[in-house]
This record gives C-alpha cells, sequence and structure tokens, in this order.
C-alpha cells in the first residue's frame, strides 16, 4: 500500500511518518521544502515537493498513491474559508485523478456545524467536499492540541 503524508514534520504528521516508517511502510512525504525534512528520514521515505494549495503538484505527487493523510496547511488571513478552499480542490482534484481510495483528514472539532466557527469553517469545507466524493474518508476531529498554547505566548507574566 502506498501512503502519502502531508504535513510531515508538523506537530502531528512526524509522529504519523514515524509510526508508518516503525511498521515497515514507506510513506510519500509531501512537502512544500523537501530540505526541511529531517535527514534521518530520507533513506526511508519517498520525499517529493508539493505545495498542498496547488492542484498540479499534488496531483503530480500523489500518482500511484491508495491513500492519503491529509491536513490542511495552516492559514493566518483575512479570509481562512478562501485559503482552505484551495487546499480541498487540490485534494480533490489528487484523489478523483489518481483514484486514491481512502483519506484521512485532520480537521478539528467544530467542523460538524458547517458554519459559525470562524477559522474552523473552511476544515468543514473540505470535510464537505471529501463527504461527496465516492472515497473511504475518516475526518480526525481534534479539541485541542498543547501546542497551540506556544501561539499565546507572549514572554509577559
Amino acid at each position: 500500500m502506498r501512503i502519502a503524508v502531508t504535513t510531515p514534520m508538523g506537530h502531528v504528521g512526524r509522529h504519523v511518518t514515524s509510526m508508518l516508517i516503525r511498521s515497515g511502510v514507506r510513506p510519500l512525504l509531501l512537502a512544500r521544502k523537501p530540505t526541511n525534512v529531517a535527514p534521518e528520514l530520507w533513506e526511508h521515505a519517498d520525499i517529493v515537493e508539493a505545495n498542498s494549495t496547488d492542484p498540479a503538484q499534488v496531483t503530480a505527487a500523489t500518482q500511484g498513491v491508495d491513500a492519503i493523510y491529509w491536513v490542511d496547511p495552516s492559514v493566518m488571513s483575512s479570509d481562512p474559508v478562501a485559503d482552505y478552499t484551495l487546499a480541498t480542490k487540490a485534494l480533490v482534484k489528487a484523489v478523483t485523478a489518481n483514484g486514491i481510495g481512502r483519506v484521512v483528514f485532520q480537521s478539528s472539532i467544530g467542523a460538524e456545524k458547517r458554519h459559525g466557527v470562524g477559522e474552523i469553517d473552511g476544515l468543514a469545507v473540505t470535510e464537505v467536499a471529501l463527504d461527496a466524493l465516492d472515497v473511504d474518508v475518516t475526518h480526525l476531529r481534534c479539541g485541542y492540541f498543547f501546542t497551540n498554547l506556544l501561539l499565546d505566548i507572549d514572554g509577559s507574566s
């Protein structure tokens, strides 16, 4: 089975990557900057440059993939739904063009509401698009990551 992983050096993606390698799977890692992927992974994984918002890059990178662990790239913009929609289009194109039969999507609690929860509305867009495809989809609706607290550290006490 050929498994692709996005954000392979992220807080969750690096653990997914490590677990796949330990289980004997040689994952395909999609990275915006492959040089940022830890050198010790290079002999155990295939690494390809792909921007998660570029449909052509994601589709080309995922040829021959059976399953994908997908994380929408973080956005810090005034229109996160529009930004997430770009990534959603890239994912949907890759899944349909390449016949990827299994998607695990790292979403968030609140996405099930579909609107009214700020940036999480963008994750809902991805969930809806994936649910419309004829593939096996799992939405991981994480409640919170402790690493999110680091975003609030301003150095004052």
